[in-house]
């Protein structure tokens, strides 16, 4: 998922696609297929803060 000149993801949206997929798949399995690429430090630390709000490790 290429996060190229975009905004840090909303709560909503991490629930909505990201939490749907971990909710169907696990995170194991989600880790495996998604890759998320040129983020900015903010982009990854909010989706590190999500993981680890789910109780995840990124």
């Amino acid at each position: 998922m290429d996060r190229a000149d975009t905004t840090p993801p909303s709560t909503s949206f991490l629930n909505s696609s990201v939490g749907e997929l971990l909710d169907q798949y696990g995170f194991s399995k989600f880790k495996s297929l998604v890759k998320f690429v040129d983020m900015t430090v903010t982009q990854s630390q909010v989706l590190k803060n999500y993981f680890h709000s789910r109780d995840l490790k990124s």
